[in-house]
């Protein structure tokens, strides 16, 4: 094994295998940071976090940015906006498949468009 491979052994299983032992007695580079790795649990257990300031989270939203947020009148009007578009396309659905509705705003029939052309015949290429 090298290095790179003994350190990530070490790493994944916390334990040793043999290959790694092997490259340990080896490397006097690797032994050092097997042993500083093993003296990590011991160190982090002493650790204690440090104190914050009394003004710490005002001092952290104070350096947020501002969101703006848009004039009401602008998201009335947007609103407004969108509920007349879909009433318009709901009118309009309604005039065209309605029964005896318009018949000229009605979708146009492809068999009276292409002289009796069936459109699955047009994909096909079965046309005659």
């Amino acid at each position: 094994m090298n290095c790179e491979e003994t350190r990530r052994a070490l790493s994944d299983s916390g334990e040793v295998p043999p290959d790694a032992a092997r490259h340990l007695g080896t490397c006097a580079e690797c032994r050092a940071w097997a042993d500083a790795l093993a003296a990590l649990p011991a160190r982090l257990a002493t650790w204690a976090a440090p104190s914050l300031s009394d003004t710490f989270e005002a001092k952290v939203l104070a350096s947020l940015p501002i969101r703006r947020r848009a004039p009401r009148w602008a998201r009335v009007a947007a609103e407004f906006l969108i509920f007349a578009l879909g009433a318009l396309a709901g009118l309009g659905a309604i005039r065209v498949f309605a029964p005896g509705g318009d018949a000229a705003a009605r979708p146009a029939d492809p068999a009276a468009l292409g002289g009796g052309v069936d459109l699955a015949d047009f994909v096909t290429g079965d046309s005659p």
